[in-house]
Parts: structure tokens; sequence; C-alpha cells
């Protein structure tokens, strides 16, 4: 074994390297990653990652892709991001049952072992990452046709939830101080049948400033997604939703106008993806460790299984402070084909925040426990 007054690799940083090692391998489950990679084709072969809405020509294609992104990374949240928070509770379970002698024994302080200990299980949480990125873009493919986007937030609007019915709706939000060519906009559409079975629809934007016009008409006959290209030029966005004819009605919920920015590529919807799962696990395998430094392993596990939980119930009010509180709607951004929005300065506070706490509740658990040895 190595002694604590080694660095990690000659970078300066105090860590036993033996220790990271052994968290590294713990924390890697091969055997996980090849059940994720088959849970994720029974959710390809299955369908059950399917959006239920109307697309086609180059959003089908799309979304045929992100729908292959999503499955390989809803798999390794389901089954590989547990089992690394797992192993982090469990942890300090094991020195006491038999290694806490020769940690004791050894120059390396707590903060040393504490820290080794997190690094490795995180690295480990990185290199299954990896693995998974590789599996989620071998199976979305080649590129596809058309301009990737990503989401940049919600066009801030003055319209509340309305029924299109025969007639127009018109409403005006504010336009970014700078916007990109192909910037587009997405409308979430639902569709009530009550006049009919389907509703044709046209839609408009130009700017009041003045500018370039753009338009588009589509028949719906369910919940539909329609984008359309945002016109340069200055002022506010004017949209006009005009309903043609008899048919059934047509809701456009509120918040349900996204701003769609193009960029490099696509396969940085994995990349958005892996960051926001190791933030979380740099969190998880932290607090877990602090825990599981004060209760028994499974009582550790239960409770951040019950904090995650809550996080995901209030996802809006717990906001970006919190581990993976804006994974599901990543997830769901993959699945339609988007390259979720870039993790804001708040993500990363916060999981820096989490990350300190849970060593430093670790470090006095593990300082507590020699104590009373």
């Amino acid at each position: 074994m190595v002694e604590a007054g080694e660095t990690l690799f000659s970078t300066g940083v105090p860590v036993n390297r033996s220790l990271f090692l052994l968290a590294l391998r713990r924390g890697l489950r091969p055997g996980l990653i090849v059940a994720a990679l088959t849970l994720a084709g029974a959710l390809l072969l299955t369908g059950g990652a399917g959006s239920g809405l109307e697309v086609g020509g180059e959003d089908g294609a799309r979304i045929e892709r992100g729908l292959a992104r999503q499955a390989m990374w809803t798999a390794l949240c389901l089954l590989v991001a547990p089992a690394i928070a797992i192993a982090a509770a469990r942890e300090v379970g094991r020195w006491r049952a038999g290694e806490a002698a020769w940690l004791a024994a050894r120059a390396a302080p707590p903060r040393v072992i504490v820290g080794s200990t997190w690094l490795g299980l995180t690295a480990g949480a990185g290199l299954a990452a990896l693995a998974l990125i590789l599996s989620a873009e071998a199976a979305a493919g080649g590129a596809a046709a058309g301009v990737p986007l990503r989401a940049a937030g919600v066009l801030r609007t003055e319209m509340l939830e309305a029924p299109v019915t025969p007639g127009t709706l018109s409403w005006s939000c504010p336009a970014p101080a700078q916007l990109a060519p192909a910037s587009r906009a997405r409308l979430a559409l639902a569709v009530w049948a009550r006049g009919g079975p389907a509703a044709q629809i046209a839609l408009a934007v130009e700017r009041a400033g003045g500018g370039g016009r753009t338009t588009l008409e589509r028949r719906l006959a369910r919940a539909a997604i329609v984008d359309i290209e945002l016109p340069r030029g200055a002022g506010d966005f004017l949209f006009t939703l005009e309903h043609r004819g008899e048919g059934a009605a047509v809701v456009l919920e509120q918040g349900a106008l996204t701003l769609l920015v193009p960029v490099a590529s696509e396969r940085l919807a994995s990349v958005e993806l892996a960051l926001r799962l190791l933030l979380a696990l740099a969190s998880w395998t932290a607090v877990g460790l602090g825990f599981g430094a004060w209760m028994s392993a499974p009582g550790a596990a239960l409770v951040l299984a019950g904090a995650q939980a809550l996080v995901w119930l209030a996802a809006g009010p717990a906001g970006p402070w919190f581990p993976a509180s804006d994974l599901g709607a990543a997830l769901a951004w993959t699945g339609a084909g988007i390259v979720p929005p870039t993790l804001t300065p708040a993500a990363w506070l916060g999981t820096a925040g989490w990350v300190a706490a849970g060593l430093v509740i670790a470090r006095l658990g593990l300082v507590r426990g020699w104590g009373a040895a």
C-alpha cells in the first residue's frame, strides 16, 4: 500500500493512490454497464421512449436518433448511477468492518482517506459515463440531415393558455439580444376533437420593428410540435396562430414556446447528459460517504434515494442547486432530438457545495469512529 505523502499522479493533490484505485474498481462495475446496455436495447426494441407527437421529415429522423440516445442514458441513470451511489454509502462500513485498523495505523489523515475514496468513486462514474457516451452515439448512428439544435430557454410571452377555435390568436414576446441564423421557435400544440378529428392551422412570425416574416401551414390530428424559423430584424417577435375552418380545437399552453438555436453537432446531447450525470454522481458519492459514516449503508442509500425523489418532484422550486434537478428535462429534450440547454453556473456551484458538505460529514464520522475505537 502507498502512504499518504504521495500525490495523485504527480498532480500535487494529496491522495492515497491505493485508496483511489480501490475506490475506482469498486465504483466501476462492468457487469452493470452490460446490464445498462441490455436495458437500453430493450427500450429501443419496445419503443418505450416514443414521444407520441406528430412529426415527420427531418424532425422525424432527428427524433429517431434522439430516442436512441435517450434509451442509453435512461438505462445508465436507472442502473449504473444508483449502484455507484450505493457503493459510496457502503464504503465507510467496509472500513469499520475490516479496514479501519490499517487506515488508522497509517500516516494518511482522514481528509486524505475520504478525498481519495471520493475521487476514485467519481472517476469510476466518469469511465462508466464515457462507455455509455460511446454506446449511445454508436446506437444513434451517423449524422442526420438538417441543422442540429439546442434548447436555449422558454421565450417569455404575454400569452395565457387559450384554445384556438376557428379564428386567430396573436401574441408577442421579446427577442434575444443576439439571434443566430436558423434559430427556431418550437410550439407544443394539443388538439381537442370537438368540431372534427383534425385542425388546419397557419402560423406566422414577424418582427415588430421590421424585417422578415416566416409562415407555415399544418394539418394536425393529434398533439404536435411545430418549429418555425425566426426572422431576423428589429423589435419583439409577433406571433399569429390562425385556425382555418371548422375542425378540432387547438390549444397552445402557457410556456409552450421554446427558443432553439443551432449548434455544431447533435452529439453534444450526450455531452450535456454526461456532464449532468457526473455532477450528480460527484454529489451523490460525497453525500453517500457522509451519510454512510453516521448510519448503515441501507439507511444512507434510502436517504439518498428519498432526497433525490423529492428534488425531482419539486424540480422547479429546487432549481439548479440540487443534484440532477433537470436531468429528466434533459432526457426529454434528447428524446425529442434536441441538445439540452447548457448547464448554468449555479449547477457547478451547487455541486461544489454538496461535495464539500458530504466530505466534511464523512471526515467527521471517520474521526468519531476512530475515537470510539
